[in-house]
């Protein structure tokens, strides 16, 4: 949600679904703004390697990218089975 807020115009819409099981939680975010343009000179951030790496300590999974028909998603599925390596 915070790159909906940052990276698109007023008016985009964003949607959050939240699915939990006994085996994982999944957290789908997706949202209609365009893709912004990136200036030539500008390095890429640090947001989604970083959401993948804390996935990651949980057993999990994130994909991040734009979607087929414009906007941009999320998708991050974390494993309650102990899979991870972090510590509570």
């Amino acid at each position: 949600m915070t790159n909906t807020l940052k990276h698109t115009p007023a008016g985009t819409r964003a949607t959050v679904l939240v699915e939990c099981s006994a085996q994982a939680v999944g957290v789908d975010v997706t949202d209609s703004g365009p893709r912004p343009a990136r200036p030539a000179a500008a390095p890429p951030g640090h947001g989604i390697p970083g959401m993948r790496e804390r996935a990651a300590a949980y057993g999990g999974t994130l994909q991040a990218g734009p979607l087929p028909g414009g906007g941009w998603g999320v998708r991050t599925r974390l494993l309650l089975n102990g899979g991870g390596t972090a510590s509570a």
